[in-house]
């Protein structure tokens, strides 16, 4: 089995000697299985554990047990407890999953691994075939590398796991709950599945080979359907042309295949084909924001940028580099007359060191220059300069003394005008879009 694992983290593109793991370990048998695997390799490890306070006091118990195992061999343990407050409301099953991979992401990305591995087999992909197939979901599983997560026990079995632990004299805890029927996911492992093999002794095979198939038809359908559908790369985004879209009769099928990339489900490729001429409507997904924009459709990642804050001290450091932009300042005894929304030219009793540079947040007002010193939200000069949803939250607003003075490439403030005769000095500064 080892031989086989490592074969398999291989061509999952790990790599021992650069890559560091997360291992999501509940303390079951499949989870301390994977850990003795990672152990052997060599590869740098981390744990991951979430305590979810459930099954009187058991979850507390296999929490212990997680923990003094990582003491006893020098495993670094992240550790995690699901408040009351955190499962309050909603289903709880739902509400855990969410929380552990949460945790899981934040995880990794504060500490810098490079994968985040759980212990599904193949046992639990036949159970997610199978569910899906219920649900009317299509006919899929889990695949073995989901963005960060990746899945390398899905080529072994239940019997596989079991026997190595055996083997190996590994030592594990029992979660009761997994004997209830009452969860779905139980009932089709203790109930429904033992009952079709019993019909069809090589289920498990064919539902793997069904599920592979489809999954290479998908693959398929979607290189030919993007093949004609370019599309347009603006920094982070992507912009695509519904009248390309329009070219197939089965619109809400290419719609679906081109976005499910970025996480687009069928009802949500159906919500945008019936909203191609409602500019403004957009889905979210888990990863990407997907907005309906006139005669286009955008796509941009989900990330929280209204919290990125820059000082600027033009008179210590000339150039400030922002992410996707530069901005640059000279002292200067004169000044230019420009139309060029890039550059900008401004009386140094304006100013006041350091500039703030920011993001645009709800509620910003500034004077535009031009309109002789009326406010007007910045959002609704966004409206007006027809700048969409996805750019407003790229754009680079300068303050001084918490007060707008330009809308870095689009506009000054009025705070920035002077008289001809204005003795100076002035600062010169320019915009320069480096995102494209």
């Amino acid at each position: 089995m080892f031989r086989k694992f490592l074969q398999t983290i291989h061509s999952l593109g790990i790599d021992p000697s650069a890559d560091k793991v997360l291992l999501a370990v509940s303390g079951g048998v499949d989870s301390m299985v994977l850990t003795h695997l990672f152990m052997r390799t060599g590869i740098s490890i981390g744990i991951a554990h979430i305590n979810h306070r459930t099954r009187n006091g058991q979850s507390d118990a296999d929490a212990r047990f997680v923990n003094e195992y990582c003491t006893k061999n020098a495993l670094v343990c992240h550790y995690a407890v699901m408040s009351d407050k955190d499962k309050a409301h909603g289903n709880f099953q739902d509400l855990a999953h969410h929380y552990r991979y949460a945790f899981f992401r934040k995880t990794a990305d504060k500490q810098r691994y490079t994968h985040i591995v759980t212990a599904h087999h193949r046992d639990d992909q036949t159970e997610t075939i199978l569910m899906n197939i219920l649900r009317g979901n299509g006919v899929h599983g889990m695949p073995e590398v989901t963005g960060q997560i990746t899945r390398p026990l899905l080529h072994f079995t239940k019997k596989d796991i079991v026997a190595y632990a055996k083997n190996n004299n590994i030592t594990y805890v029992s979660d009761t709950s997994n004997e209830i029927p009452g969860y779905t996911r139980n009932f089709l492992r203790l109930e429904i599945i033992p009952r079709l093999e019993n019909l069809f002794p090589h289920l498990s095979q064919r539902l793997l080979a069904l599920a592979e198939r489809q999954s290479d038809d998908a693959a398929l359908m979607e290189e030919v359907i993007t093949s004609f559908i370019p599309r347009i790369s603006q920094g982070n985004k992507y912009i695509y042309n519904i009248s390309d879209l329009l070219n197939f009769s089965h619109n809400k099928m290419a719609v679906y295949h081109v976005f499910k990339k970025y996480g687009m489900n069928r009802a949500q490729a159906e919500m945008v084909t019936d909203n191609w001429h409602t500019p403004g409507r957009f889905v979210h997904t888990k990863t990407h924001e997907i907005l309906i924009d006139r005669n286009t459709i955008i796509v941009c990642p989900l990330s929280d940028k209204s919290d990125l804050i820059f000082m600027f001290s033009p008179d210590e450091n000339p150039i400030l580099e922002l992410p996707g932009a530069l901005i640059s300042a000279t002292a200067e005894d004169s000044w230019v007359k420009t139309d060029d929304q890039k550059v900008l030219f401004v009386s140094e009793a304006v100013l006041n060191f350091p500039l703030t540079v920011r993001r645009w947040k709800p509620g910003d007002r500034f004077q535009p220059f031009g309109m002789n010193g009326a406010s007007k939200k910045v959002k609704k000069f966004f409206t007006d300069e027809k700048v969409d949803r996805f750019s407003k939250h790229e754009k680079w607003l300068i303050l001084s003394d918490n007060e707008i003075i330009w809308i870095a490439g689009m506009r000054a403030s009025e705070l920035t005008r002077f008289n001809r005769d204005d003795p100076g000095p002035f600062w010169k500064f320019v915009f320069e879009d480096i995102s494209e």
